[in-house]
């Protein structure tokens, strides 16, 4: 037997089992031939990877034309390429496909159609199957053919597809083919194909392990003269046939290894071939659980010379086997058929460990047993017949004292003084040369059920989180695009230096969307898929807990590992160590855009500058690429109005942080307008610039600002993603400078001809803003419009609004809305403007009217002797005088007025009685005359 499988090449028996199966065989064969009644039809030939399982079938096809039966070897992937191209196809469908294949192959080979027959059974013009062909051509070429058997190498490979694709109760798209007696079937898969397969398949298929090799079988073949090399090769090994030949031609090419540095050895013993395959792989040996002083002795496991004390001594091949399996049974309370096989593997590895006259030293019996189940378990765990007890052994096993398997098994062995031990425990044999395991369903858990259970939820059924490293594991691609959208996935994505795996039990698919690709290019999305052993696993998984997904896989796998099964223990270790592998070679690096310290925070940062709205605006400035010379101009002619002693400075302080902003953050107002220090330093804050700008063109703000929740950072970043896509809220801007001309400064303007006027004419007096009865005071807005600053600001408004960026409109969009903010204060002020106006109108009509009516009351004028220069002084007695509060400007006039209205009342009553005075005494004359002539 070759290494690679071929046809030309005898099946060699690597063991008794080896024999014994080769011998079933050829009765099942003959059987057929004769026509005898068969418990089966359809074979399994399962063997885990490098067991010789295409070499066994090789064997069968010779059988067969020995018995004059036409094998017919096919690929599962060639026999069941028709079956896709079907929609919606039953198991029938498949039973047709393959009966009008093998007509036309068979008719082909009667005819003696040579190029045809090479055509249908080679088409890759395989050598091996060029000899197949031949042998076949050579034996019924052109002639009638009879009996014939199939045979279907690497099943597991297509088993899973067909599931998926083929309507099929139970889950056994094969199940019509295989219940047929019309041609003899062999099956070659994995024991994980065997777990795969559906229920109805699997009982419908007699079972054909092939065993691992005999530790005689090296001694003889390649290591005669050295037991404990040949020894070192089995356990290298592990007593798969592939591995054994690829071990033991490393090790002859390496004579003397034994003697060599300990890095040379180690360096060896790395380079061997792993074994199982993925997800169960594991090394030839597990060199972490070895001291370096004793790398050697794992090439001489054979007994050695040791301290001398009692340990027992199995002579291997003399060992009574069938008292043996009385007492395991006995002991583990199983069936007769469990112990047997358990026997089988108990000597198996006793065998492997033993010396020349294959006498194995143990100090005790518990860790061989241990590393019989082990085999056991690898190479029987999907064995119909003995599932259970399997289960059964392992619990009895973890409770079992070892005193207890001593006193029942140990009697069957010597139990003596010796000087004779291996070089290692059995225990530490057992961590060192571990065993793969291939079944993935937890617990009776069908991976079927769970699929249809939660594939579709659009949700990841497992979770990983390690610090900023977020794993996930979903069902379908299509879970995993309906994920990606949501807040829970960008949570764990996008945050500086985070990223997540994405694990797929189906195809990996591409990553489509342009937000999609930028994460993946930049290492925060890593799209896998994994085996399905381990997909398979994961989804079992998931009938262990409740809660709605994703669950916290790391605290499930805890759990387990302590569940006291050593089944599933075993089974958890294994593939835990699988999704390790695959997370440590899959997990990236992400590409950083924030990791450092935010610069001069104590300028714009949240302890000093707490409204972050002000400050962003601000902090835009480093990142807006389209701010001109002019805008940097307009910007610091912003700041120097609204800055500490800035003309328009007392409106900032109204609102916070406005005044820092002012004064520290927008630009310098000097003979060249240039950006702050604080706005220079934040240019070169972010790192790969470049591709944050292409994310804050494909994302909102948002999103974008998950990147850190740092809150000054987030400030960063949201000026960042403003200032790249130019949103920038200035819907207010030209209302609020409407606002300013046709409110504040007309205002503003009156309430200028207002104190010119109580200062002027008839008045001697000084209009104070500051109000006399509450806290207002229009003085700041007095002398900001007296210097043109809001006539200033108004002006540069304008400019902004015609030629300024965005971010600078916004910019002077925020002063104006801190600037009317005032609008009820300028209210105010416009109320006691107009008051004022209306009062002095109403006291200077007053006075008018004084001077006017004087000439109107000639009597009184001529009684009380009122001269022009009398009526001035009481017009002037009551003008105003000194200073006088705006809020108190309506009431003066109000008053001084009324003293002017007094004054013309009593005048016009003292002139109606001189005229009703006047016209008494015309009555007295006009009665009396001699009154008038007497007087």
């Amino acid at each position: 037997m070759s290494a690679i499988a071929t046809y030309n090449k005898e099946w060699i028996d690597l063991s008794e089992e080896h024999e014994r199966t080769r011998k079933d065989i050829k009765r099942i064969v003959e059987d057929y031939r004769k026509g005898g009644d068969l418990d089966y039809y359809s074979y399994t030939v399962v063997g885990v990877f490098g067991s010789g399982k295409t070499q066994l079938l090789y064997h069968i096809h010779e059988q067969c034309l020995q018995q004059d039966i036409l094998p017919i070897y096919f690929e599962a992937d060639r026999l069941f390429e028709p079956v896709f191209e079907l929609d919606d196809p039953g198991p029938g469908d498949i039973t047709d496909i393959i009966r009008r294949k093998t007509a036309e192959i068979e008719e082909a080979i009667t005819e003696n159609d040579v190029e045809t027959v090479h055509e249908l059974l080679n088409p890759g013009d395989d050598l091996d199957k060029e000899a197949l062909v031949d042998s076949i051509l050579e034996k019924f070429g052109g002639k009638s053919i009879g009996k014939k058997a199939l045979l279907v190498d690497e099943l597991e490979q297509q088993y899973e597809s067909l599931q998926e694709h083929v309507r099929a109760d139970e889950n056994s798209p094969l199940r019509d083919w295989l219940e047929r007696g019309n041609e003899l079937k062999f099956l070659s898969l994995a024991p994980a194909g065997m777990y795969e397969m559906g229920g109805a398949d699997r009982t419908r298929c007699g079972r054909i392990v092939i065993p691992p090799a005999d530790i005689d079988y090296l001694r003889e073949e390649f290591f005669e003269e050295n037991i404990g090399l040949a020894n070192a090769c089995w356990w290298l090994s592990r007593g798969n046939p592939r591995h054994i030949l690829s071990n033991a031609d490393a090790l002859d090419r390496r004579d003397g290894l034994r003697n060599s540095p300990v890095h040379e050895i180690s360096e060896f013993l790395n380079g061997l071939d792993p074994i199982g395959q993925d997800p169960s792989v594991v090394p030839a040996a597990n060199l972490d659980e070895v001291h370096r002083g004793k790398l050697a002795d794992l090439l001489d496991l054979a007994p050695q010379e040791a301290e001398e004390r009692r340990r027992y001594v199995i002579n291997v091949g003399e060992a009574n086997e069938a008292e043996f399996i009385e007492r395991a049974a006995e002991i583990f309370d199983v069936e007769r058929s469990v112990a047997d096989y358990l026997a089988r593997y108990f000597f198996l590895v006793a065998g492997a460990l033993s010396d020349e006259d294959n006498l194995c030293y143990v100090d005790e019996l518990n860790g061989l047993f241990a590393l019989a189940i082990d085999f056991l378990l690898e190479y029987q765990h999907n064995n119909p017949e003995i599932k259970e007890g399997i289960r059964e052994v392992t619990e009895a096993y973890n409770q079992l004292d070892s005193n207890e398997i001593d006193a029942t098994i140990g009697r069957l062995f010597e139990y003596k003084q010796t000087t004779k031990a291996l070089p290692f425990t059995t225990s530490e044999i057992r961590e060192v040369f571990r065993l793969p395991i291939v079944d993935p369903v937890v617990k009776d858990n069908l991976v079927k059920e769970k699929r249809e259970e939660y594939e579709g939820d659009g949700r990841p059924l497992w979770k990983i989180t390690r610090q900023n490293r977020t794993v996930y594991f979903f069902i379908s691609h299509r879970d995993f695009e309906a994920y990606i959208q949501s807040d829970e996935f960008l949570d764990s994505a996008l945050p500086d230096d985070h990223t997540v795996l994405c694990i797929t039990a189906d195809s990996p698919g591409t990553i489509e969307g342009e937000f999609e690709q930028w994460l993946q290019n930049n290492g925060k999305l890593v799209l896998e898929s994994t085996s399905p052993l381990l997909s398979d696993f994961l989804m079992s998984l998931r009938g262990e807990v409740d809660g709605t997904p994703p669950v916290d896989l790391e605290e499930t796998l805890d759990e387990l590992a302590d569940s006291q099964d050593p089944i599933l223990e075993r089974k958890v270790k294994i593939y835990r160590e699988s999704l390790e592998r695959l997370i440590i070679g899959s997990i990236a690096n992400p590409t950083t855009f924030c990791d450092q310290d935010a610069p001069n925070t104590h300028v714009w940062g949240r302890d000093q500058i707490g409204n972050r709205d002000a400050v962003i605006p601000a902090l835009a400035q480093a990142y807006r690429e389209k701010i001109s010379g002019n805008d940097i101009e307009r910007l610091a002619d912003l700041g120097a109005l609204f800055e500490s002693g800035g003309e328009l400075n007392f409106i900032a302080t109204s609102r916070s942080g406005y005044v820092t902003v002012a004064g520290d953050l927008l630009p310098l107002h000097s003979r060249e307008y240039e950006h702050q220090q604080a706005i220079k330093n934040l240019r070169r804050y972010f790192n790969n610039e470049s591709e944050l700008r292409t994310l804050a063109q494909l994302v909102p703000e948002e999103t974008f600002r998950k990147l850190s929740e740092n809150e000054n950072k987030d400030r960063l970043l949201t000026a960042f993603w403003r200032a790249t896509r130019g949103k920038f809220d200035v819907n207010n801007l030209k209302e609020n400078q409407n606002w300013l001309k046709k409110e504040l400064i007309s205002r503003l303007d009156r309430s200028e001809a207002l104190r010119s006027q109580v200062s002027s004419g008839r008045h001697d007096s000084t209009l104070d803003f500051d109000c006399q009865q509450s806290s207002d005071s229009f003085e700041s807005y007095m002398a900001a419009h007296n210097s043109d600053a809001f006539t200033t600001l108004y002006e540069l408004t304008d400019s902004v609004i015609d030629e300024g960026d965005l971010l600078v409109q916004k910019i002077y969009s925020m002063y104006l809305s801190a600037l009317r903010d005032h609008d009820q204060t300028i209210r105010k002020l416009g109320g006691l403007i107009d008051s004022g106006h209306d009062e002095f109108e109403n006291f200077e009509n007053a006075a008018d009217d004084l001077e006017k009516n004087l000439w109107e009351y000639s009597k009184a004028r001529e009684f009380a002797d009122i001269t022009e220069d009398e009526i001035d002084t009481i017009i002037q007695e009551n003008s105003l005088t000194g200073r006088i509060a705006i809020d108190k400007l309506g009431d003066r006039l109000e008053n001084n007025r009324q003293g002017i209205r007094k004054y013309v009342r009593d005048m016009s009553s003292l002139d109606e009685d001189l005229e009703n005075l006047e016209t008494i005494f015309d009555k007295i004359a006009f009665i009396n005359p001699d009154v008038e002539e007497e007087e």
